[in-house]
């Protein structure tokens, strides 16, 4: 089972854990079956024990090394972060585990042809695995335990699974020095030990796998959150890029349609009515004015006005300094009202009339030279973008009406020049008529004498 599992781990992450366990349970799996076959094949007569023990226990013994060196290797993670350190533990473990098998396998048959019936652990050989796995396991177990004291995640089990197997071993060189004369004690010990550590290394293989899982999940959530943040970041981006293009587009379009409607021959009222209806429709405001500074008695006129209820007994004329429009006319800085007056600029229809809630009084400039006021109020209150549209229309609205009032001067000075010419004409006549009279009268007298 934990050669499957591990096996499927492996093909799908790659990682050098899972293959290195593949492995240990592999090679683990391998000798408890070479086992089953020499004493279940030999007693059921398919071959003769002593044959199969001609060959049998040095592979046995390599077997039981390989899954200590790939358990301690796979494992490893938790006892260095040095991969070279790895490297040499598994290049080292192994090729001392590949010459002993090899001598071994050598020496042995030509031992037992000398020595029939001898056990294997009376053969040098056997106290060769012994010493060589007991130096193995506990440079593993000494590496981990070291790292543990230092603060690395180090599971208990793999601890406890590495030193059965490690005392494992030394009750077999134990039981070889004593010459085999408590292998009856020591032999089921050895055996439960080597048993007993395979649940533990499952259980740290199980682990392992939860806090990998557990960890990927933790992972998983964060880059769904960190991806879900730069979506959020990304969403608001693009809504502020397309609120900057909407917003550009719509002061553009807004300039446009203001630019047209001040272009062409129009009178100052005409122009005016224009102008503050397009401006009240295009920031959805209720209500305007528009007063227009006369130069020669220093005085604002209104000239137009938008939905203001009662409208005409409010036309009139404001001083510089009077009143609200007065006063930002001589200052020439606007006025902001969010508390307006009753009935101070209300907003008129069919269904009846209210007072306005925001009320923006703002000076018509063109070179700093006063041309107008202009007066809008609205139920809600004006924007800044609003406001910032209402500060660059008002040069343009300057120069459309001084520019409508110098053509205004001009032709009264063509008017002026056209009536003087014409008085000049008439002058003219009337002398010419005299000079013909005087000369009628010279020949007159000429002809008398």
């Amino acid at each position: 089972v934990l050669a499957i599992i591990s096996g499927k781990e492996w093909r799908l992450e790659k990682s050098r854990k899972d293959k290195y366990i593949f492995l240990a349970a592999i090679a683990g799996t391998g000798r408890e079956l070479l086992m089953f076959l020499a004493e279940y094949g030999s007693y059921r007569g398919h071959f003769s024990f002593d044959s199969f023990y001609r060959f049998y226990p040095p592979l046995e013994h390599a077997a039981t090394m390989l899954v200590g060196i790939f358990i301690s290797y796979a494992f490893m993670r938790y006892g260095s972060t040095e991969k070279s350190y790895q490297t040499r533990f598994l290049a080292v473990s192994s090729f001392i585990t590949v010459v002993i098998y090899f001598v071994t396998a050598f020496g042995w048959p030509s031992f037992l042809s000398t020595h029939p019936k001898i056990s294997f652990a009376m053969y040098g050989g056997d106290l060769a695995f012994r010493i060589a796995a007991s130096l193995i396991l506990g440079i593993a177990l000494a590496s981990f335990l070291m790292n543990r004291m230092q603060g690395t995640r180090v599971a208990i089990p793999l601890i406890l699974g590495i030193s059965f197997l490690l005392l494992d071993e030394l009750l077999m060189i134990l039981n070889i020095a004593t010459m085999e004369r408590n292998s009856g004690v020591l032999a089921p010990i050895r055996h439960n030990l080597h048993i007993w550590a395979i649940p533990f290394f499952i259980s740290t293989y199980w682990t392992d796998l939860a806090f990998s899982r557990k960890k990927n999940e933790a992972e998983l959530v964060e880059q769904h959150q960190r991806l879900e943040d730069l979506n959020s970041t990304l969403e608001a981006r693009i809504n502020k890029i397309v609120t900057d293009l909407n917003l550009r587009d719509w002061f553009k379009s807004g300039q446009n349609e203001l630019n047209t409607i001040l272009r062409g021959d129009k009178s100052s009222v005409e122009l005016a009515d224009k102008v503050l209806a397009f401006l009240i429709s295009y920031l959805n405001a209720g209500v305007g004015v528009f007063y227009l500074y006369d130069e020669q008695d220093e005085s604002l006129e209104i000239i137009s006005l938008y939905a203001v209820s009662g409208g005409k007994e409010l036309n009139g004329r404001f001083a510089l300094g009077e009143g609200l429009p007065g006063q930002v006319a001589l200052e020439k800085k606007p006025i902001f009202l969010n508390s307006v007056p009753p009935d101070y600029l209300p907003i008129g229809s069919a269904l009846g009339e209210a007072d306005p809630l925001n009320i923006v009084l703002l000076p018509v400039l063109k070179n700093e030279e006063l041309v107008g006021v202009l007066e809008l109020g609205s139920f809600k209150m004006f924007t800044d973008n609003a406001m910032e549209f209402l500060n660059m229309s008002m040069e343009a609205v300057a120069i459309s009406f001084s520019v409508n009032n110098s053509r205004k001067k001009v032709d009264e000075l063509l008017e002026q020049m056209q009536a003087q010419a014409e008085e000049l004409r008439v002058q003219q006549e009337e002398l010419q008529q005299s000079n013909e009279e005087l000369l009628e009268r010279s020949r007159m007298l000429e002809q008398l004498k």
